[in-house]
């Protein structure tokens, strides 16, 4: 039998370019401009470096919900969040990018497209998806009784879907979260542990 011997193969590491430091740098003097309250300035800024990269891209949409221009942010955020020919987000990108778009459906007066979409994320603990189900629930209870059956069934009641926060985040603050530690299998938990003594 003849044992075929595999190449060492590395992966290429992956190179940061002066042309991404040069889009952060960007994306954070639109942000400090934003955060003062100049967002057309901040939306300038950011027009002017014709960049498509997805961070670029995402501050833009930040920017025109700011500004109010809801529509605009709606399609900025679709172009790059939904997967492309489908009707679902791309899990891969930041949770604030998906929250943003969210937060674009909400500002334009779609709440069935708010739960949907609000729905798909997974990550239920982040505070931008919090602040979202907890600007939907507390619109849920200021409903009627009568327009919170139409709303299970379907029907959008009349009363618009409000946030109490800035629209949109630029990056996210949070710093990725180390994976939960492993569990040793032949030891019991210690929820077990407290429970047995």
């Amino acid at each position: 039998m003849k044992v075929l011997k595999m190449k060492n193969v590395n992966p290429k590491p992956i190179s940061v370019t002066s042309e991404d430091n040069e889009s952060e740098k960007i994306v954070l003097k639109a942000a400090r401009f934003s955060d003062a309250g100049n967002h057309e300035g901040a939306l300038q800024i950011l027009s002017n470096a014709h960049s498509q990269a997805t961070h670029v891209v995402n501050a833009r949409g930040v920017c025109q919900m700011r500004l109010g221009r809801n529509a605009d942010a709606l399609k900025t955020f679709r172009s790059f969040v939904m997967q492309s020919g489908c009707t679902w987000m791309k899990r891969e990108l930041p949770v604030v990018y998906r929250t943003n778009f969210v937060t674009a459906i909400l500002l334009s007066n779609l709440p069935n497209g708010v739960r949907d979409t609000l729905a798909e994320i997974s990550e239920k603990d982040h505070p931008s998806v919090m602040r979202l189900q907890d600007a939907v629930n507390a619109w849920q209870k200021s409903l009627s009784w009568w327009q919170k059956l139409n709303w299970k069934l379907g029907v959008v009641p009349a009363v618009p879907l409000t946030i109490d926060f800035v629209p949109g985040q630029f990056i996210d603050s949070l710093p990725a979260s180390p994976a939960p530690p492993r569990q040793n299998l032949n030891q019991p938990s210690q929820q077990v542990t407290n429970q047995l003594a």
